[in-house]
């Protein structure tokens, strides 16, 4: 990408440059048969009123794929009101470090960042805790620390100890899975 290029990109700001990389995005998506796509904010993005206008603007010019949620993940200080609010306007889930927030859609999207920074290996009393945050409710868990597959294959088994597999979650007859958990290897 030039440096004109990147001087059009970032803050939801709707340019060209964006809504071709959006297209590679949603390409990329369609591919892999994702069945989300997280849209990561900056503790910068702030929740002003052009802040607002911006991701308003972005996700109703954004093309949605079927069967594709748009994941929202707001850091810094956005009012839990104003974060409900956009989520239910815009048809966002709400993505969040659930040690630091809960989730506030319906369907919970918690990442995991690490407590204490990148390196954090998740103790076992800190997974119970996680556990007892996502709850019953449909939820995904995304490990995001560098140990990731590790902590999140450790976290499966502590909330499926009934499951002998590395299937997706919780599940009541007949209902989707609950919990999906991931913690993708690389990186």
């Amino acid at each position: 990408m030039s440096a004109d290029e990147r001087a059009e990109a970032g803050g939801f700001r709707w340019t060209p440059v964006v809504a071709r990389a959006w297209e590679t995005t949603v390409g990329c998506a369609e591919i892999l048969g994702a069945s989300a796509i997280l849209l990561q904010c900056p503790a910068s993005f702030r929740p002003s009123g052009s802040a607002v206008a911006r991701l308003r603007e972005f996700c109703f010019r954004a093309h949605r794929p079927a069967g594709v949620r748009l994941v929202w993940e707001p850091r810094g200080p956005w009012p839990d009101e104003l974060v409900r609010e956009l989520c239910e306007e815009l048809d966002l889930t709400h993505a969040a470090d659930p040690f630091l927030r809960v989730s506030l859609t319906p369907t919970a999207y918690y990442r995991l960042h690490g407590i204490t920074g990148a390196r954090h290996v998740y103790t076992d009393d800190e997974l119970a805790r996680l556990d007892g945050i996502v709850g019953a409710g449909p939820a995904y868990v995304m490990f995001n620390n560098l140990p990731r597959a590790a902590d999140a294959e450790r976290f499966r088994r502590l909330a499926h100890p009934e499951s002998g597999d590395s299937g997706a979650g919780r599940r009541g007859a007949g209902s989707p899975a609950r919990t999906s958990v991931s913690g993708v290897r690389g990186g």
